[in-house]
């Protein structure tokens, strides 16, 4: 099969000819019709994950396609079948698993990090982590479901525990703050959005933010204080990986507000005000992904069209090296989308 193949950090793909994946007997090999491409695939490339990747590697972790061969152990799917795939493979005998938390599994592997992804034209799965799409669901929003989407809804939903009546701050109206942006207006919340770029904002405006704000231009809590009475956000989700935007949201949270970080940059950790964790009794967490059983919620509320999954262009998989450069430059608000459709040369 064709794949986009990493050989050296730093370096473009390189479009060469691999074994065809074969299912062992709890598999699935699907045949991938299009793979989300996000900004840790640029962390990937360049080799800020070098602890998690083996080279050679093929890098894509949202994955939408069809069924083409089933494992001997597999039942419930049919070759045809459509849909996406959770692409974090736990080993669901660990404690972390075992009280439902399986996206922090001790033995965690996933597609396109550890394990060859999606710039390909098939991928093997666990039959377990391949979700059936819903009738009419095009295949570009299925392939984003699994992280720009899922992130968005774990960090919002869960995590934040959002509620109506709140006040929340996303910062980064990218892949994921799009949709962070859209789940929180669906849980009944006011939202303000952060971002540099004028034509995110505008785009996080469209999809229903009150507020809109540029992280760079100061106090962030003075920015909003006429929209929150001075009271701070309830809840921020961060989806920059700056750390001086951790900082400016931090210091915009109401006194037991809540942060909820989707970003990161592996090279660049977050400071954190100690002081001012104690006297305003802020809560920080960490959001990683998510479960395979909210991914299967994000399914059913697309299928009731609740949101909008927000691609912002697709691309033959032809173009795997100009998707990247694309994301590199922060020249789309949403997700880019390969599409194998547009052909391999």
């Amino acid at each position: 099969m064709k794949a986009w193949v990493l050989r050296r950090y730093g370096s473009p793909l390189e479009l060469e000819t691999v074994p065809d994946p074969a299912p062992g007997p709890g598999d699935v090999v699907i045949r991938v019709r299009r793979c989300g491409v996000c900004s840790t695939d640029l962390k990937i490339a360049s080799g800020k994950l070098a602890h998690v990747v083996t080279l050679p590697h093929v890098p894509g972790h949202e994955v939408a396609g069809e069924v083409v061969a089933l494992g001997s152990e597999v039942h419930g799917l049919a070759v045809g079948d459509r849909g996406t795939v959770f692409h974090y493979q736990s080993c669901r005998d660990c404690p972390a698993c075992r009280t439902g938390r399986e996206n922090v599994c001790h033995h965690i592997r996933r597609l396109g990090f550890e394990l060859p992804g999606g710039f390909a034209e098939y991928v093997r799965t666990p039959a377990y982590n391949f979700c059936p799409s819903p009738p009419g669901v095009a295949f570009e929003q299925l392939a984003i479901l699994p992280d720009a989407v899922l992130t968005a809804f774990h960090s919002v939903a869960t995590l934040g525990a959002v509620r109506a009546g709140q006040k929340v701050l996303v910062l980064g109206v990218g892949g994921l703050g799009v949709h962070a942006v859209q789940f929180a207006r669906l849980l009944g919340a006011s939202v303000a959005a952060a971002d540099a770029r004028p034509g995110a904002l505008e785009v996080a405006r469209q999809l229903g933010a009150e507020q809109m704000v540029d992280p760079a231009s100061g106090d962030l809590g003075m920015a909003l204080a006429g929209w929150t009475g001075g009271a701070g956000v309830d809840v921020a989700i961060e989806g920059t990986g700056d750390a001086a935007v951790f900082r400016a949201a931090l210091a915009a949270l109401a006194p037991g507000g809540r942060l909820v970080i989707m970003g990161y940059d592996p090279l660049a950790p977050y400071p954190l005000d100690s002081m001012a964790m104690h006297y305003q009794e802020w809560s920080v967490v960490g959001s990683r992904v998510g479960t395979k059983q909210e991914l299967l919620d994000v399914i059913g509320l697309l299928s009731r069209q609740r949101f909008r999954p927000l691609v912002a262009q697709e691309l033959p998989m032809r173009e795997a090296n100009r998707a990247l450069d694309a994301v590199r430059a922060g020249a789309v608000v949403g997700r880019i989308v390969l599409s194998a459709d547009g052909g391999w040369a």
